[in-house]
This record gives C-alpha cells, structure tokens and sequence, in this order.
C-alpha cells in the first residue's frame, strides 16, 4: 500500500515537473518576442484550484495586463495561453495586439520548438550529475541470472558462473559476448568460464529470439535497428562506472539522439511503434518499479520521459507542437501568405484523431500487458536459478 501511494505521489510529481518546465519554455519566449501571455497552468479542466502567481507586464500600447499562474484539477497536461493563438475565418488573428500570429513566422517557430527543448534540457539537466554521483552500470560477464528456457540454462550455465572466452576470443564485458554471438549466426560457440575456483568449457547453441529486439549498443543504449537476433538467455551482472562531467556529458547527449532515431525507425514500422509504446497504465507500471529500485532509476525514468515527450511533440501531427511549426514554415515558404483555415481544420482535425487511436491502442496493449497479462507474456519474464550441479555435460545438440 505504501509502495502504491508512493508511486501515485512520484508519477504525479515527475508528469507535473516535465510539463511545467515543457511550458516554461513556451512561456519565456512568446514573453521574450513580446506576444501577450494571459494564464500558464498546470494541469487542466475547471475550476482554477490554485494561482499562485501573478505577474504584470506592459503590452506595447502601453496598457497594463498579468499573466496568472495557476494550478488546475486535472494532472493531465498543461498549457501557456497566449493571446491571439486560435485561428479565426476571417484571419483577424494577426490584428490581435501582441498576439501570437501578429509575429513573423520564423518567431512564432522559436515558440513553438522552446517547449520541447526545454523537455530534452531537462533530461540533460537530471542525467548528467545522475551519472557523475550514482556512475553508469556497465554489463560485465558474470551471469546473474538465466532464461528459463534459454539456451544457456539448456547447456548448464549457472548463476554466478563468470564467462572468460567465446570461441578463443577473450571478453571483458557483457556487450562483447553479445557482439560475438550475434556474429556466430546461430552457430555453435565454445564458452570458457571460471566457476568458483574451477575454469570450464561447455559448448552452446544460442536461439533465435521469437519476436524482434532493439539492438543495443556498448552503453546498454538501443541503437535504433529492431531484428531478430540470437541469444544465450542470460541477464548478466553490471558494474558501476564513475563518469566525470565531461564523459557524463557525451552520455547524457547520447540519451536524445538514440531517442529520435529510434522514433525514425518505428515510424516505419507502424507495428513496433505501437508494441514498444506505452500509455498512462504502462508509465505506472513502470514508475512504481523504479520507485521500488533506487532514486537513481526514479531520476533516470524521469529524465527519460522527458526528453520523450519533448521528441515527440515535434512530430508534425496536428494538435502537437511539431503540427504547428510545419504550418509556419509552410507560411514561411509562402511569404507570409495564411493557409486557409479549411485545409488547417482538416490537418488538426486528422491529427486529433490520428492522436486518440494511438492513445486507446496504447491503452488496450498496457491493459493487456498489465493488467490482463497472458500466461505467455508471464512466463517470458520468468527468470530462474538452477539447482546447483557438480559437473557440466560435455556436450549438447
């Protein structure tokens, strides 16, 4: 129960943090072009619970105007309103004072692109001391643990057993082995190991894993590339790696870089993108295990959610961030020239719907996976120790 409410507590902060500091930068530069900002809230739906903020400013006819800050009922979102901001038939949205189309296109594009920049500078901001006080975890080649029904467990690999050579190659960390294992194709490979006192070698066949998998690079991070691959089924132990601010950086800037490429991939495959995605139920789940883990895994979860909802918001989808900025560069490749308002109900109107499949498919997968789980999905994530035995086989088909 504790645990439970804790998670609620944890998720809530963290959702309420990424879309404060996601308008914040909506808000500093419609302020900094000097465009009207009316309210910024947290939250959403009526009434207003909380303004705990009022802040004056001058609109360029000299009147005397505040922007509130407010905190509302649902933890749903957020949003920066600013004046001027809704189309209208006649267009006389440019004639609002201070309002957001009455700016060149090029400015209303800096607007729009500040939220999801702050999202990702925010992942930034909690990954880089993440990794210089907690380090980063490093696989190295002890087996910590076995597939069910791997092919190590099958060839008499145990817990704690400590790899040493795949073939006559001499590894040093777990990203090594599976390097050559995904080079041997499905072969046959010869692990030498050291147990205890006692150093071994057992021959092994990997399997071929049943569905796709985002291929990994030396960091643990994925690469983009999702494919069948082979595997020893074994969840092998980590070691702590202390980062300096420098090296710390370059990790943390890797973070955003292997998020869009691997939203490039999946937007090629409609189906990994929607089975590799999850919705409310799924960052839940996901929360309340890393709030049962460390502070560690709540800053890194926190940080990388972040940064994926600032990615994706620029996706040029009608209703995000990136829907609006291609119809300003549009505008702008037209000199200026308004879409009609036609064509512009039509794009937010697809992009709203294109936004409430995603939401109730995503919804459907995380009540399956989560709370309906499948024995088949169970028994996947099943991970055992064998009894103990004396002597290895010697050999094994």
């Amino acid at each position: 129960m504790l645990l439970n409410l804790l998670t609620i507590v944890v998720f809530l902060s963290m959702f309420s943090l990424m879309v404060a500091i996601h308008e914040w930068g909506h808000y500093l530069f419609a302020r900094l072009f000097k465009m009207g900002v009316s309210e910024f809230s947290i939250g959403m739906g009526n009434p207003i619970v909380w303004t705990f903020r009022k802040k004056k400013y001058a609109r360029s006819t000299g009147e005397e105007t505040e922007t509130k800050f407010n905190i509302r009922p649902l933890p749903l979102g957020g949003f920066v309103k600013i004046d001027g901001m809704e189309p209208q038939e006649d267009g006389s949205e440019v004639n609002v004072v201070d309002g957001f189309y009455s700016k060149s296109p090029w400015q209303r594009i800096v607007v729009l692109v500040a939220g999801p920049l702050f999202s990702i500078l925010l992942g930034l901001a909690i990954l880089i001391p993440s990794f210089m006080t907690w380090g980063s975890q490093r696989a190295n080649t002890t087996a910590e643990g076995l597939a069910k029904d791997g092919a190590a467990i099958a060839a008499g690999l145990m817990p704690g057993d400590k790899i040493l050579k795949v073939n006559e190659t001499t590894v040093s960390d777990g990203y090594s082995i599976r390097q050559l294992v995904w080079q041997a194709k499905g072969e046959p490979l010869s692990l030498s190991i050291q147990r205890g006192k006692e150093k071994l070698t057992i021959p092994v066949t990997p399997k071929l894993s049943p569905e796709p998998m985002d291929i990994v690079d030396r960091d643990g991070l994925p690469t983009g590339e999702s494919k069948r691959i082979p595997l020893l089924g074994v969840i092998f132990g980590a070691d702590t790696i202390q980062l300096s601010l420098p090296d710390a950086t370059v990790k943390a800037f890797k973070f955003p870089i292997v998020q869009v490429r691997m939203l490039l991939y999946k937007l090629t495959t409609p189906k990994q993108l929607v089975e590799q995605s999850s919705g409310v139920i799924g960052m839940v789940v996901i929360t309340r295990s890393a709030v049962g883990d460390s502070l560690q895994s709540v800053a890194l979860l926190c940080a990388l959610l972040s940064m994926s909802v600032g990615i994706f918001n620029l996706l040029p989808i009608g209703m995000l961030d990136g829907g609006q900025i291609l119809i300003a560069i549009i505008e702008m490749l037209r000199r200026g020239k308004r879409i009609p308002m036609k064509l512009q109900n039509a794009f937010f109107g697809a992009g709203m719907a294109l936004l409430i499949i995603l939401f109730l498919v995503v919804m459907r997968q995380d009540i399956n996976r989560f709370v309906f789980p499948s024995d088949e999905m169970t028994a996947k994530e099943i991970v055992t120790e064998p009894k103990p035995q004396t002597t290895l086989p010697s050999t094994k088909p």
